[in-house]
């Protein structure tokens, strides 16, 4: 009932509309949250997430900019129009391979988990970062703080 109150799924947040629909569902009314975990989360550096960080960025300040101004009443048409606008540029992307800055990137957030963790993983995930785009200056940065820490461990 809430979702459908709060208007499902909008197209025009590409890559955001989960945020974009909580947003909207959150201001109807009370919302708790559950501290036991409820799912695991799976990197890949093929996800949305990895590949097109900058997009999904782009709609979800676009979503929260949509939540900030109905919350005092007004229309969010031109947000929707904005954003409508990027998922435009988006679709017009899909099917296109990542760059390889955005290859790396998705690397290095996966290594960045693995830190805590296994640092034997996360050097991995870091030289593939750094032999996928050797100019990337925060993999070489994290790979280089690793192996420090890994020393000192």
């Amino acid at each position: 009932q809430c979702y459908e109150s709060a208007g499902g799924y909008r197209n025009a947040f590409y890559y955001a509309q989960d945020s974009d629909l909580w947003l909207r569902m959150y201001a109807q009314g009370p919302f708790c949250s559950v501290s036991a975990p409820l799912y695991r989360r799976y990197l890949s550096t093929q996800s949305i997430s990895s590949t097109r960080a900058a997009a999904q960025s782009k709609f979800c300040q676009l979503a929260q900019d949509s939540y900030r101004v109905t919350l005092h009443g007004e229309s969010d048409l031109a947000i929707v129009a904005q954003a409508e606008d990027l998922a435009q540029q988006c679709r017009k992307q899909r099917g296109q391979p990542a760059s390889r800055y955005a290859q790396a990137t998705a690397l290095l957030l996966i290594a960045s988990q693995l830190r805590s963790t296994n640092h034997t993983k996360a050097i991995h995930y870091l030289k593939e970062a750094i032999r996928t785009c050797p100019y990337h200056a925060r993999a070489w940065k994290a790979f280089l703080q690793t192996l420090f820490l890994r020393r000192r461990a």
